[in-house]
């Protein structure tokens, strides 16, 4: 699968972005905060399903580290992401930190999806659940026929 990466110029930051697949728009948002993209696994999981978009946020890895660093500034760095793919509505998916940021993206961006990922990132199986793969892309697909939000969450068994 053909990736294509880019930095872009948003909010007086520059974001490094990957983009892969085709189909309805979705991005992922990584954890941390203060760690960079490490969802290329998640994104080759849905690629045959959606446009999938990665990035870096701002002052994580390869993006630009210019303050404010606060949610607010995350949300409209996303926002500005979104309208720089000529997108009037995509679905954020999240891991950890990434999770909260796509819940905050509900409150500031009318007509988002967001999928609340908690799971492990990297494929796994979860005793008495199943691959956290097929997980995912179940989740995914409930989203794309869904016009509510579609929250989910997966937690490692103790």
């Amino acid at each position: 699968m053909y990736i294509s990466e880019q930095r872009v110029s948003v909010n007086g930051v520059s974001l490094w972005t990957a983009t892969q697949g085709s189909g309805p728009p979705a991005v992922l948002c990584h954890g941390g905060p203060g760690i960079y993209d490490y969802l290329e696994p998640v994104a080759a999981m849905i690629h045959d399903l959606a446009t999938v978009h990665r990035y870096d946020q701002r002052g994580c890895g390869r993006s630009q580290d210019e303050p404010p660093c606060d949610v607010a500034t995350f949300v409209a760095d996303l926002d500005a992401l979104r309208a720089h793919g000529g997108y009037e509505s995509w679905t954020v998916i999240g891991h950890s930190w990434g999770a909260f940021l796509a819940h905050s993206t509900l409150s500031s961006i009318p007509n988002e999806s967001v999928v609340w990922c908690t799971s492990p990132a990297r494929e796994s199986t979860l005793p008495g659940i199943g691959s956290t793969a097929e997980i995912g892309r179940q989740s995914y697909l409930k989203t794309l026929v869904s016009v509510s939000v579609c929250s989910t969450g997966v937690d490692r068994p103790q």
